[in-house]
């Protein structure tokens, strides 16, 4: 039939046979795609370069205009096809705006991965697991996938270079993706072999540490080595600095302050002074409506400092997608200011010590309580959001510091403890006595 070669591409076509890793394998250069190739000899190749005559047009029954119409329809350069139909590989090439993979490093990958798993999602196939695989000259992400009926099972290699976005995929009709089927993709792609392709400078990614001061509130902190400030893409009200990490381009810390004393209207800080305004007066609750989030909010300290810290997901836009990029926060409320860190992956992240060394050599200044500082440009809150903050810590205070023990508990749907210390009522979840500062155990006497 005349179509047969269509079909044994796309289709099962069931047996058993595994190929044998390590078979000889022959090169392929495909143009379009700017690189070669070797495939295993035992597979019948089709290129866009194939003559009208090859015996492969014979042994399936099709013509080169046949073929050259199935690959245009599914950019398609290249498919080799086990003879008994049992597995096919597969290299496909379309345009794309992003240059390259190698430029935007690990981390930016990974939330691209999860982009890709809803792709997948959304077309019906299932993604078991998916990484990264750094070859020699291109960094890829590795997706192990089926359809719905379990009828096809793929190991796909794709990759951006040159704002070329290439897949290479090996597709299984005989069951899951065996190992030595894995064996034989890794060595089709460990072959291939960018024609234009630099080595980039043996030097890049090396930099010392640095110190960068915020000279709105006085704040010290060194930036650990192998990162870079950048400046930002445009002016950013609730952001004063961003650093790039030089040795996982898309991994990013930032660093914002906020006079949240300064923003307060006269009525509302009456009774109170600057000094009022600090850690002790927040809670894990106050922070996560801040952050919008219901993850966990938890209490650490850094050289002898208390921060609140969460990791929270949310969606943004960037490679031309809707990315669930993941953010670590480490916020401190100290003599009425908001000292906000953030970190661009979470605690399992390889780089998350050089996150907990910049927060742990950060030192603080003391403000005076009569400071007419105004509201700090590049505070990472928006003035929405503070206002909830605001709002926020007056309620928590005024419900719980001095509140007699019978009337604390329940107001707003918080609970309260009384401090072992000195006796003051607090909520559950915050860090500390609001009155004495000593921190909360939660081992105080339910109110």
């Amino acid at each position: 039939m005349k179509k047969y070669i269509i079909t044994v591409l796309t289709i099962v076509l069931v047996f058993s046979m595994i190929l044998p890793v390590g078979a000889a394998a022959a090169k392929y250069v495909l143009p379009e795609l700017g690189l070669s190739l070797a495939i295993p000899s035992e597979y019948d190749v089709f290129t866009r370069d194939m003559d009208a005559d090859d015996p492969l047009f014979s042994k399936y029954n099709i013509s080169r205009d046949d073929l050259m119409e199935h690959f245009a329809s599914g950019s398609t350069y290249l498919d080799a096809v086990a003879p008994d139909g049992s597995e096919e590989i597969v290299v496909v090439m379309t345009k794309n705006s992003v240059e390259e993979f190698n430029s935007l490093g690990d981390t930016a990958l990974m939330a691209l991965s999860s982009e890709l798993q809803k792709e997948y999602e959304n077309y019906g196939l299932s993604v078991s697991s998916y990484d990264l695989y750094h070859h020699s000259q291109l960094i890829f992400i590795r997706i192990y996938f089926n359809t719905a009926d379990k009828s096809t099972y793929g190991l796909q290699y794709y990759t951006i270079y040159g704002n070329k976005a290439m897949n290479f995929t090996l597709r299984s009709y005989t069951g899951p993706i065996s190992a030595a089927q894995e064996n034989t993709m890794l060595s089709v792609v460990d072959s291939i072999c960018m024609d234009s392709y630099s080595s980039p400078n043996s030097t890049a990614g090396e930099a010392p540490a640095f110190t960068y001061e915020d000279r709105e509130t006085g704040v010290i902190f060194l930036v650990p080595e192998n990162w870079k400030q950048e400046e930002l893409s445009k002016e950013r009200q609730y952001i004063d600095a961003k650093f790039v990490s030089l040795k996982d381009p898309g991994l990013t810390m930032m660093y914002g302050s906020t006079d949240l004393w300064a923003q307060m209207s006269a009525s509302e800080r009456a009774g109170y002074t600057r000094s009022d305004f600090d850690h002790t007066l927040i809670t894990a609750s106050d922070i996560a409506q801040m952050l919008g989030t219901t993850a966990p909010v938890k209490c650490v300290t850094y050289n002898g400092r208390e921060y609140y810290q969460a990791e929270v997901t949310t969606e943004t836009e960037a490679y031309g997608a809707s990315l669930s990029v993941t953010m670590t926060h480490a916020i401190r409320i100290e003599n009425g200011w908001i000292y906000w860190f953030q970190f661009g992956g979470t605690s399992q992240s390889e780089y998350f010590d050089d996150f907990e060394r910049m927060i742990s050599g950060a030192r603080y200044p003391e403000i005076k309580a009569n400071s007419n500082s105004q509201l700090a440009a590049g505070a990472i809150v928006t003035a929405a959001v503070a206002a909830i903050v605001i709002a926020v810590v007056l309620l928590n205070k005024r419900r719980c510091r001095g509140a007699a023990p019978q009337n604390a508990a329940g107001i707003a749907g918080t609970e309260c403890v009384v401090c072992p210390k000195c006796g003051a009522a607090m909520p559950k979840d915050s860090c500390f006595c609001m009155k004495c500062g000593t921190k909360n155990t939660e081992e105080g006497e339910l109110l």
